[in-house]
């Protein structure tokens, strides 16, 4: 029911003004009380007035001596007369005055009393039009609150009903944030580290690999919503997906150049993993994973290094405390310093694998982070196999060969302890380092490292 037009009459004239009757009776009393006062002294000042040329004229005559008296006691005698007139006059002003006064004063008790009854009559009478207006409020507000919970128990009802509407129209919109998280994690259990692709790809079943393209399939209704509520789920499977599409085709062209026979990898895996990886941005821009998954992909598949570089600057600057970034930055700097040496520039080449061992160390020393979490050891070793190459790189150019070399064993061994089965992706690099113009070759020649170098080497396992 509308109320509109309806005015409450707030103030009733009955209620806003009522008749004073205390304060009236007061006052007739009191005006009453002070013009019996003004016409007592009025009368009491013309009796006064009356009496006093009698009074004036009862001065008391000093008689004359019976003997004649002197002109001297005639003029004193006729002063001290004239004293005692002057002085019953001075009296009968005295009390004309002292009357005056009383009168004056209580005049101005009266009106003093008039006016805090008044005062106090109308401080009652705001009193009661408070209290009054207070219960009316009070009563108000109540009913609006009555109103407002009936009105909001309307609109519960009507959003659920519109609500299954469109999810009986639009099914896919039911549960929506539960069914991105379930897509993320089921991506996270058969991709669980997107840097070591390669051998989680080789574990992988035909059944996981149908799972990971259905899943993928409905990825694609993504492009019709807005994704920021759901910003680091869907930046996360667009990173996982772009992430398996990569390792993938490395993992297949590795496979195809050992043998031939195999099945080549799908030249089309290398852009759709891009497209996936550039979604992940757009999505969400600070994720550094993303960055850096991106980077990786320029630098291996892509081989635009310095297009890489850039991706990991950015992400660096984004997040300065992590190892993934400075670890693919040392792989640029390392790879260059290779091509270095193959035109014959040892000096440029030495400069890059100074860089190259400058970021892993500080990798190691200063940051704890791979990316947002903390780096798991199998990572750990993975940058000190990168650096045990870049110390023998080093040691190749006869820039501190002993020191290096030694530096070099030691982070090997820390990568392939005695009595642990190693990484399988640091056992295949290792044998491809160890031959003829390999990074560790060098390891070889330098008679301090010689013997440990040649230990380590007999203690791989023979195939992985």
């Amino acid at each position: 029911m509308s109320t509109q037009g309806i005015q409450p009459q707030l103030n009733p004239p009955s209620a806003v003004n009522p008749p004073p009757p205390a304060r009236g009776k007061t006052l007739k009393i009191a005006i009453g009380f002070l013009a019996a006062a003004t016409i007592a002294a009025a009368l009491v000042l013309g009796m006064d007035v009356m009496m006093q040329p009698w009074m004036w004229n009862r001065y008391i005559e000093v008689p004359a001596p019976p003997r004649e008296t002197s002109p001297q006691e005639a003029i004193l005698r006729e002063k001290l007369n004239s004293y005692e007139k002057s002085a019953e006059d001075l009296k009968s002003l005295v009390s004309l005055l002292l009357g005056l006064s009383s009168l004056y004063a209580l005049s101005l008790g009266v009106a003093s009393y008039i006016g805090v009854q008044d005062a106090k009559d109308r401080a009652d009478q705001t009193v009661d039009r408070l209290n009054k207006l207070e219960d009316r409020t009070g009563q108000r507000v109540l009913d609006f609150e009555a109103r407002l919970e009936k009105q909001t128990g309307q609109a519960k009802a009507l959003i659920e009903t519109e609500v299954l509407e469109i999810r009986r129209q639009f099914p896919l919109f039911r549960d929506m944030q539960n069914s991105i998280q379930k897509i993320r994690n089921e991506l996270e259990q058969s991709l669980p580290d997107p840097d070591y692709g390669r051998e989680t790809l080789k574990k992988m079943n035909e059944k996981q690999r149908v799972m990971i393209e259905h899943f993928e399939w409905s990825v694609g209704a993504f492009r019709f919503f807005d994704l920021e509520p759901f910003r680091d789920d869907a930046s996360s499977i667009y990173i996982k997906l772009g992430s398996y599409y990569s390792h993938m085709y490395a993992r297949e062209d590795t496979e195809h150049k050992k043998n031939p026979h195999a099945p080549k990898p799908d030249p089309r895996d290398p852009d759709r993993a891009v497209w996936y990886l550039e979604h992940a941005r757009a999505v969400s821009p600070k994720s550094i994973a993303a960055l850096n998954e991106l980077g990786d992909l320029l630098l291996n598949l892509k081989n635009e290094p310095e297009n890489a570089r850039k991706l990991l600057d950015e992400s660096l600057d984004l997040q300065p405390d992590q190892q993934r970034a400075r670890f693919l930055k040392a792989i640029i700097e390392h790879t260059t310093g290779v091509e270095d040496i193959s035109k014959g520039h040892r000096e440029a080449a030495a400069t890059r694998f100074e860089e190259s061992l400058a970021l892993l160390t500080y990798a190691l020393a200063k940051c704890t982070r791979w990316e947002l979490s903390i780096a798991p050891q199998r990572k750990i070793r993975a940058l000190r196999y990168n650096r045990a190459c870049a110390l023998a790189r080093l040691a190749g150019l006869d820039v501190d060969r002993v020191k290096n070399s030694g530096q070099a064993m030691d982070d090997l061994e820390v990568v392939f302890p005695d009595g642990q089965e190693p990484d399988e992706q640091r056992v295949s690099d290792f044998r491809n380092d160890v031959k003829k113009d390999g990074d560790l070759f060098v390891l070889f020649q330098v008679d301090t490292v010689k013997a440990r170098f040649e230990t380590l080497v007999n203690r791989m396992p023979v195939s992985s």
